[in-house]
């Protein structure tokens, strides 16, 4: 193979099995790692795509991988707020696409620096609002839910913890060592 080759979609095996309907989990896991990037952004495509494989692909060097996964439906919404800080202008595109990015996350790429952004962000925002259609974030995934449950318990176990058990009383004060040798302990100390 000649090096800087890129594979060309359906020149693959794996390209053909990553796009297979009947492609199992630890498959898909096990080909998320391959060298070929056409095969990852064909598994980032997939509206089955494991979720801790999305996190992982999330991080891809290949732009093409992160666009195809900021353009999943399925997506969580911490991960599209991830790609929305990418560089790549593809990526931020396909996260302004994507029919579960949020409000707020639309609003934030509105004011990006990038016209095109801009463009499809505003595109975003004044379709959402014609249809009515309510907000992703209306409908939080399991892990958001479970983030935020487990984010009301900590402040709950903080406030109890706050509350004075018993006053402490202040201890009587030690008298000083005065040993000219480092690490002496009078024999009352030990």
């Amino acid at each position: 193979m000649a090096r800087g080759f890129n594979y060309a979609p359906g020149t693959s095996d794996e390209v053909e099995e990553a796009a297979s309907a009947d492609l199992s989990k630890e498959r898909m896991q096990e080909l998320g790692s391959s060298r070929n990037a056409v095969v990852r952004e064909t598994l980032a495509g997939r509206p089955d795509c494991p979720f801790g494989l999305m996190v992982t692909l999330a991080h891809d060097s290949a732009a093409p991988v992160r666009c195809a996964l900021a353009a999943n439906p399925r997506v969580l919404h911490s991960l599209l707020e991830n790609l929305a800080r990418d560089k790549q202008e593809s990526v931020l595109l396909a996260v302004a696409r994507n029919p579960v990015t949020g409000a707020e996350l639309l609003d934030a790429l509105a004011g990006s620096r990038k016209e095109s952004v801009r463009a499809a962000a505003v595109a975003a925002l004044d379709a959402r609002d014609r249809s009515g259609r309510a907000d992703a974030r209306d409908t939080p995934e399991l892990r958001d839910r479970v983030f935020e449950e487990s984010h009301a318990r900590r402040e709950a176990m903080l406030a109890a913890a706050m509350v004075p058990a018993e006053p402490v009383t202040a201890a009587a004060p030690r008298p000083v060592r005065t040993a000219p040798v480092r690490g002496f302990l009078p024999p009352s100390e030990r």
